[in-house]
């Protein structure tokens, strides 16, 4: 459905109008870095206090409301189109909510897990999926998942990406990607027979000899 793509462009579009001109570029840019930022929150309070007093002055001066959501709406279906297609049933928003998972040393591996992929959510909803300030790449997600039926503690399912080891070399890097982006999870042993029953390879950690 393109409801999530449009609401998200016109919201970054309408943003940028009503309080870039004002504040300017760089105390905008930081204003938008701020932790815990709502801007779909902002923008409701303005729209609603511009609908609802229709008076001069201030955030919600509806002679500038008016206008910025009016090109913000022209400019929402020009990037749609550039960027999506022309089609409605084209604009998604994982068309424009790109991840990629990366290693915590930097490297880049030739695996799945490097790819970029698209995916729905955003900061508030369960699906966790933050994006970067005034843009719609992830900047943070959800990578571990976990349910737990307390009734049942031995059938715990998690999903964890981009897999179990960070090292890029590892077999176990990337293999959690696809199952996590398909909302599908894994049964997480936690009785210490099936562990060692199921382990493929032990992983030691010794202090140095010196």
């Amino acid at each position: 459905r393109p409801g999530g793509a449009v609401y998200s462009v016109l919201s970054q579009h309408l943003l940028d109008a009503l309080f870039q001109p004002v504040l300017g570029d760089v105390l905008y840019r930081r204003y938008l870095a701020l932790p815990g930022l709502r801007p779909g929150f902002m923008l409701s309070r303005v729209l609603l206090a511009a609908d609802r007093h229709r008076a001069p002055g201030g955030w919600a001066d509806v002679d500038q409301v008016v206008p910025a959501l009016r090109e913000s709406l022209r400019r929402t279906w020009v990037t749609l189109v550039n960027r999506l297609g022309p089609g409605r049933a084209d604009w998604r928003w994982a068309g424009l909510h790109g991840l990629s998972f990366r290693a915590f040393d930097g490297a880049e591996p030739a695996s799945a897990s490097a790819r970029v992929h698209g995916v729905g959510g955003d900061a508030s909803t369960l699906a966790n999926s933050a994006s970067v300030p005034g843009g719609y790449a992830v900047a943070s997600a959800s990578t571990y998942r976990l349910a737990v039926a307390l009734a049942a503690t031995d059938r715990v399912l998690s999903a964890l990406v981009p897999g179990q080891s960070e090292h890029p070399r590892h077999p176990h890097f990337g293999d959690g990607a696809e199952r996590w982006l398909g909302g599908r999870m894994n049964l997480l042993l936690t009785s210490r027979l099936n562990v060692e029953e199921e382990s493929q390879a032990p992983l030691r950690l010794e202090p140095p000899p010196w």
